[in-house]
This record gives C-alpha cells, sequence and structure tokens, in this order.
C-alpha cells in the first residue's frame, strides 16, 4: 500500500514540476503507459498515471472558478458574507467574501477585496450588497520569491479586488444563530484583545490561539525567520497534536478511573481528542497546515477506535494519500513535505535506533536527526540552513509546546468565566514568552550560524538526500562518512558562472515600481528598491529573496536612480539585510547612518571587463525629481543596456543634444514605466534599442504603458515587454550575444492550464 500511494503523489508530483517537458513531449505518456501494459511493474504506473489524471481532475473543477478576464476592471453588484479574520484598521481593511449572489454569474464563489475608509467595523458573518471592482489573481514573479497567485489558487480564491468608495454599500441583516455563524473567531480574537492587548506578545497569542498572524510586529517576525521557529507560530502538527495527547490521556485517566462503560476507555478517549483537535482546528480557520495535521491525528484515533494496530509509517501514507486527493496542490508547499518528513524521521529514530536513554540524550538526537534529514529540503526550498535552528528548537519547542500553548489555551478558558482568573493565568504566559524571546534574540545575534546557499542543482539535491540517508543509518555500519561526501557538493555549490567581459541584467517584477540587479563576474549593482507600503517593502519582499535564491551574498554598489517611493521604497529593507558597500542617488540622503553619494554624469568604472558610465544628471538641474534620474549605461562587447529612471521629456531633449552618439544600446529599460511624458520620437530615434523592458505593474491606476508609447515602440521596430506580463526578465550578456528569458515561461502554472498536456497530445 505505501509503495502504491507513493508512486500515486509521485505521479503529482511530476506533472505539476515537469508540465513543460510532458506538454512538449506527449510520446511520454504514450512509453509511461507502454510500460503499464507489457511489465510487472503495471499497478505502479497506473498508480502513478492515477496521480497525474487526478491533478488535471482537479485542475479543471478548479480553474472554473477564477474570474474571466472579460470581467477585469468592471464595476459588479453583489451581495456576500465575510469569512475569515479581517486584517487592517480603519483607513483600510482585507477582508475574504463568500459571493452569495452577483450580477454576473461568471464571479467567483470566493473573492478577496480591500476596503478604503469603510462606514463601519467589518467582522466575520457580516452580510454586505458591495459594488466592486475585481481582477485575476496576480502577484509578483520572481526567483526565489514567494507564488502569491498559486497561494490564492489553492485558497480558491478566484479573484481580487476593492469596494467602489461610491459603491451603495448596504449591510444587511444577517443569521441571529451564533452556533452557525462564523463570527466566534473573531469573538475570542476580541477576547484577547481585551485581556492581552497592549501586551508585546498580543500578536504571537493571537497566532497560537486562533491562527491569525496579522499582529505580529516585523521585528517578532524576523527573530522566528532567522532562527528557524517560525514553525511554531502556525498552528500545525505540533499544536493539534499537543491538543490530541493532552486531551486523549486526560480522558483516558479519567475514563478509567471515574466510569464503567461497557465501551473501552481508549475509544472514549480517541473520539473525544477528535472533537477536541476539531475543534481547535476549527478556531484556527482550517488552514492548509492545520487540516493537514487533523487528518493525520484522525487517522491515529480512529486506528484507535476501530482496535486497528496499523504501523504508523503506514498512518502516515494514509494521511498524505487524504491531504493529497483533497488538494494536489499542496504537493508544492514546502510544509507538506518538511512536516511528513519531520514526523517520520522522529518515528524512524523513536522506532528504529534508540534504545531507552535519559530524555535529554533522546531530545538531542532527534534534534540531530531532524537538523540531518531536513537539511536537502530546507535547502532546495529556501537556498538557506540555519545552525542556529536545532539550538533555538532545542529550548523553543519544550517551551512552547509544554507551557506557553497550554496556559495560554487554559488563559482564554478561563477569560470564559472570570477576566481576572484569565489575567492571572496570562501572566504565567508572559514569563514564557519573555523567556524565549530573550532565549531567540540571544542566538540571533550569532550571524554566522545562518548559512545562505545557491538554488540548489537536483543532481546535488538527490545525491545531498542520499547523504542524509546514510548518515541517518545505524551506527554499527561502516562508511557512515560517505554521507558527509555526498552531502558536499549541496553545502559547497556555487552559482553558475559568469565569465570576464559578461554580464546579467534582472529585472525583477515588483509591481508599479522598478528594481534592476546587474551581475559581473564578481560584482552585483542594484538599481532602485522597488517601493514601500504600510506592510512591507519590495526590498524584502522581492529583492532579497532574489539575492538570496541567486547566492549573492554583498551589494557593490546600490544605485537610487530618484527619491520617489516606487524606486526608493526597499533601500532601508536591503541595507538592513545586506553587505552595501557603497550606496550612491540622485540627491543627499541618509539611510541607516550612511550618506550616499551623488550621480553624476561622467561618472565611469569598470568591473570584470564590463563598463558602467553615468549620462545624467550633469549641471543643468529640473524641478521635476523625475527628470534628475541617475541615468545609467553598461556596457561590454556582448552588448549594452540603458537605464534611464523616470526621465521625461526634457531630459531626454537634453540627452540627445548632448551625448547622443552615447545613447545607442541594445536594451532600454522603458523611460518612466512607459509613460506618455517619456519615451519621445527624438529619445528613441538616438538609443535605437532592440528591446524594451518595460517596468509597469498589472492593471496599474496609471495605465502604463500608455497605448500611445507603445504604439511608438512597434514604429521604431522595437520589441517591447511588460513585466507585468512576462514576470522577471533576464537579459544575459555572454558571448558576443545577449539572449532574453522571462520567468513566466519558466514557471508555467500546470494546474490553470491542465489540459494542455492532452491536447497537444
Amino acid at each position: 500500500m505505501v509503495k502504491r500511494i507513493t508512486t500515486f503523489v509521485l505521479g503529482i508530483v511530476v506533472y505539476l514540476t515537469g508540465c513543460d517537458f510532458i506538454h512538449l513531449n506527449g510520446w511520454f505518456i504514450v512509453v509511461v503507459f507502454a510500460i503499464g501494459l507489457f511489465s510487472c511493474m503495471r499497478a505502479y504506473v497506473f498508480f502513478f498515471l492515477g496521480g497525474m489524471v487526478w491533478v488535471v481532475s482537479w485542475g479543471l473543477w478548479q480553474s472554473g472558478g477564477q474570474l474571466p478576464s472579460a470581467l477585469e476592471g468592471q464595476d459588479i453588484n453583489l451581495r456576500g458574507i465575510v469569512t475569515g479574520l479581517p486584517v487592517g484598521d480603519k483607513s483600510r481593511i482585507k477582508f475574504d467574501l463568500n459571493v452569495l449572489s452577483s450580477e454576473q454569474s461568471a464571479v467567483p464563489e470566493k473573492i478577496r477585496l480591500n476596503w478604503y475608509n469603510p462606514p463601519e467595523a467589518i467582522k466575520t458573518g457580516q452580510h454586505w450588497q458591495l459594488t466592486v471592482r475585481l481582477k485575476k489573481p496576480h502577484g509578483y514573479a520572481n526567483p526565489g520569491g514567494f507564488n502569491y497567485e498559486q497561494w490564492l489558487f489553492i485558497q480558491d480564491i478566484g479573484a481580487t479586488g476593492y469596494v467602489r468608495s461610491r459603491s451603495p454599500e448596504i449591510r444587511l441583516m444577517a443569521s441571529k444563530n451564533k452556533i452557525f455563524s462564523a463570527d466566534w473567531r473573531q469573538d475570542f480574537q476580541a477576547l484577547l484583545a481585551r485581556q492581552i492587548g497592549d501586551s508585546p506578545y498580543y500578536g504571537i497569542a493571537e497566532a497560537l490561539v486562533i491562527g491569525f498572524k496579522g499582529d505580529i510586529n516585523a521585528e517578532q517576525w524576523q527573530l522566528f525567520k532567522k532562527t528557524g521557529t517560525i514553525h511554531l507560530m502556525v498552528i500545525s502538527g505540533l499544536h493539534i497534536g499537543l491538543i490530541g495527547a493532552i486531551v486523549y490521556f486526560i480522558v483516558l485517566k479519567g475514563v478509567t478511573v471515574f466510569t464503567c462503560l461497557s465501551v473501552a476507555p481508549p475509544r472514549v478517549a480517541a473520539l473525544v481528542t477528535i472533537v477536541a483537535a476539531s475543534s481547535y482546528a476549527a478556531l484556527a480557520g482550517f488552514t492548509i497546515p492545520t487540516q493537514r495535521a487533523l487528518i493525520m491525528l484522525v487517522a491515529i484515533m480512529l486506528s484507535v477506535i476501530w482496535q486497528r494496530h496499523s504501523r504508523t509509517f503506514r498512518v502516515l501514507f494514509l494521511a498524505l494519500l487524504v491531504v493529497v486527493m483533497i488538494n494536489p496542490l499542496s504537493t508544492l508547499s514546502p510544509g507538506l513535505w518538511l512536516s511528513f518528513l519531520a514526523v517520520w524521521l522522529i518515528q524512524y529514530v523513536v522506532t528504529a535506533r534508540l534504545k531507552p536513554v535519559g530524555y535529554l540524550r533522546s531530545a538531542i538526537k532527534v534534534h540531530f536527526v531532524l537538523m540531518i534529514g531536513l537539511m536537502p529540503l530546507l535547502i532546495a526550498f529556501f537556498q538557506q540552513f540555519s545552525l542556529l535552528s536545532p539550538i533555538a528548537n532545542f529550548v523553543a519547542v519544550p517551551l512552547v509546546t509544554f507551557w506557553i500553548v497550554p496556559l495560554l489555551l487554559l488563559a482564554v478558558i478561563t477569560s470564559l468565566f472570570s477576566d481576572t482568573l484569565g489575567l492571572f493565568v496570562f501572566k504565567f504566559v508572559e514569563v514564557g514568552f519573555d523567556f524565549l524571546l530573550t532565549w531567540l534574540s540571544f542566538l540571533a545575534q550569532r550571524d554566522f550560524l545562518v548559512v545562505h546557499l545557491a538554488n540548489p542543482n537536483p543532481v546535488y539535491w538527490l545525491l545531498a538526500i542520499l547523504g542524509a540517508m546514510v548518515l541517518m543509518m545505524p551506527r554499527g555500519l561502516s562508511n557512515r562518512w560517505l554521507g558527509v561526501v555526498l552531502l558536499g557538493p549541496l553545502l559547497w555549490a556555487v552559482p553558475e558562472k559568469i565569465n570576464r567581459g559578461e554580464y546579467r541584467l534582472t529585472l525583477l517584477d515588483v509591481g508599479q515600481g522598478l528594481s534592476a540587479v546587474v551581475q559581473t563576474a564578481t560584482h552585483v549593482l542594484i538599481y532602485d528598491t522597488g517601493a514601500r507600503f504600510s506592510s512591507g517593502d519590495i526590498g524584502e519582499r522581492v529583492v532579497i529573496p532574489f539575492l538570496r535564491f541567486n547566492n549573492l551574498k554583498h551589494i557593490d554598489v546600490l544605485m537610487v536612480s530618484h527619491s520617489d517611493n516606487d524606486h526608493s521604497g526597499g533601500v532601508q529593507s536591503i541595507v538592513n539585510a545586506m553587505d552595501v558597500k557603497s550606496i550612491v542617488a540622485s540627491e543627499p540622503k541618509v539611510w541607516r547612518g550612511r550618506q550616499a553619494s551623488i550621480c553624476q554624469q561622467g561618472q565611469q568604472w569598470q568591473w570584470d571587463g564590463v563598463t558602467f558610465s553615468v549620462l545624467s544628471p550633469g549641471i543643468k538641474q529640473f524641478s521635476s525629481g523625475n527628470n534628475n534620474s541617475c541615468v545609467l549605461k553598461i556596457s561590454s562587447s556582448s552588448g549594452s543596456v540603458l537605464l534611464p529612471g523616470d526621465i521625461e521629456l526634457q531630459r531626454e531633449i537634453l540627452l540627445t543634444k548632448q551625448q547622443r552618439e552615447q545613447l545607442k544600446v541594445d536594451v532600454l529599460i522603458a523611460p518612466h514605466h512607459g509613460s506618455n511624458t517619456s519615451s519621445s520620437e527624438e529619445f528613441l530615434s538616438a538609443v535605437s534599442p532592440r528591446w524594451v523592458l518595460i517596468p509597469a505593474g498589472y492593471r496599474n491606476r496609471f495605465k502604463l504603458p500608455r497605448h500611445e508609447v507603445l504604439e511608438r515602440y512597434h514604429r521604431y521596430g522595437i520589441s517591447a515587454f511588460n513585466v507585468s506580463k512576462t514576470g522577471a526578465l533576464t537579459v544575459d550578456f555572454r558571448a558576443d550575444k545577449f539572449y532574453l528569458s522571462a520567468y513566466r515561461e519558466h514557471q508555467k502554472r500546470c494546474y490553470e492550464s491542465p489540459l494542455a498536456v492532452f491536447i497537444r497530445f
């Protein structure tokens, strides 16, 4: 059974990760099918194909719930009920809405909305009649970045948008039956706010009780990320398992001691455990990690109820099957594999290797095995491995498991009857939080224990998995040292080499803004950093993950073209997180106590045979900050590129008069995001690029790039590429040639075009 489940899941994974190959090579399906017909592996082959068929069927069903392109940007009247926990404040709130009725039948059943300056507090369970504008799920598409579109798809959210400011919003009467309403999660949130709303740990308490992480402050998030303890803030197997274990043993002892039932006490305890764990999962909003953990626990408890003594490994694989049957896309989630592998490793240690020894020694061995066993996956998914993590978790896991969470839940329950008693228990919870954050802060200062690695080669990754398995073999086996050798290629892998005289330009997808990364053989330049928002900035969301994905550990020059937010908003985060040697800007500014030097016409330097020249601003200054942007030209024997920032017509005319010969390049980053105030006829004639790359946001409010500008590019024979459609654009200038690649082309969303393979075949 385990082997068949494995091949079924493998079929899902192969389709989702290799659909490009399958789409282009229809013979792959024929070969696999033939193997199934004419070999002794028939059953496994059909389970493998069954996994593919299942993900295709599921994808077809899900894709029908996406917003049609024809409805994007249209005013739509609808009625719906607020679900989940709204996030935000009085000026802006974000919430999910289950659509009950709409004037457009094609509106998805579940949408995510922003409401600016709502007339009242938005709460779970409210019914509203609204006018909204929607768009298809869309997110930034960059190497190393978070896949927001995939996340929305998994959450079954078919559109995002906002409530129109002139909307004739009407609050409708909701059901008064509290038992079946969804606002009880919000009641618990209000209880926490009333009791410990002023505590610095309020956000963490929310995360551990109701699964809402929106109030954890940025410093705390960074601390959990750096120390590898962020999993403790996500209600998952650890928390569900804890509740299950506590309830099971309390009920088991109580039933055994105080009652005489005809039903076996373990069965009663298992049934009550399922109810308690399900209630906690519901309190957490039935998130994907919570569902996985609950399925696993229910599978174990059912084996107790039915008195089936199944092996833990078999139960684990049955739980995996149920998870992927419910949502095949969960196989793309790092959390799925990390959680199941962690459970498997712990079971392996407990049953296969360890003799009864002291708790401390057992715990140390379990942590060591988890560190080695999870290392290949952590590097593959996150391009980093923290030696802090096992040290931090050695204290944090038991502290959260046996002190903070039980007392926190006890405090919530007692607060339902007595605020005074609940507050008394909360004091003990805060003691645990104090110790936890003090411990993590101490470790976080040891930066050298966090290792960032290059995006792993699949071969190196497979060797590392084999190496981890060898290291975890029983102690008596010889040649376990080979495990270290097999781990070596992954731990000491280097990024793809760029030769002298060559360079790579990556225009990142940052929405309505600009950020580009230039790499030579041994140097890195960043041109602009995208925007800053109330919830964070592009530097931390896009630029830093991209740098770490490519194992770029330092920045030689951070050039900020001008001070507009959509170009400079991410500077602070980048300076805080990375080793930045020099900051260059168009005006004197200070970031983290560091004064930026001024870019000026005539500045020039060379890195590894690649020339960098500043063409503007010169002596002539304009009142508009856009026209004073740093204009940078990069050139080598392989090709050239011009980054003009947000310059407009006045600066373009001045450049064509003073430096016309210098302007000619192969690749142009569209001035001012494709605005009609830029890309003038004379400027395009002087630059004469082959390609123009447009840094514009998807369906941005400025409607950039302008249609007139696109027509102008076409008239001059310039091929235009918009990052909002292509994702990050990478131009490799190599050996007297240059190549363009688009991130979305290499990361096709197989789940959104599930029949492509069969249509092609």
